[in-house]
């Protein structure tokens, strides 16, 4: 079940829907070694879009994350997308990490998108609270 647009409007609903489903399509493309993908979407101000996936690192490293790959393109006010899935393609929570949460917010974001699961996402508006 799609959750309900606070704003009232059906828009929103379809447009985020299609960037989370984008996502979840690039993360499906990258790399094939974790149990779960992960990639994200920057909508920026300009109209741009900007992608990115994890990196596969030897050591866990955040500056690794898609999230964190993304954001080096992003501008101020910019909405971010991000999709973890499966490898049978089932969506799964893709809540930015701790460090992911700073950076974003240092960056300006205005919103984050993350799927929870399948068909259904949260929404952290960025300077509204401190967490997702």
């Amino acid at each position: 079940m799609v959750p309900l647009d606070r704003r009232g409007r059906c828009g929103y609903i379809v447009e985020t829907m299609k960037l989370l489903k984008i996502a979840a399509q690039i993360a499906l493309g990258g790399d094939q070694c974790r149990n779960y993908l992960l990639a994200a979407v920057i909508k920026r101000k300009d109209g741009a879009v900007v992608v990115s996936t994890n990196a596969l690192t030897k050591l866990p490293q955040p500056a690794a994350h898609a999230e964190a790959r993304a954001l080096r393109k992003a501008d101020v006010g910019c909405e971010m997308y991000v999709a973890r899935v499966l490898r049978d393609g089932t969506w799964a929570l893709a809540k930015p990490c701790r460090h992911c949460q700073r950076l974003i917010r240092s960056k300006g974001v205005k919103r984050v998108y993350y799927t929870i699961a399948p068909n259904e996402w949260g929404v952290w508006d960025v300077g509204k609270s401190k967490q997702p």
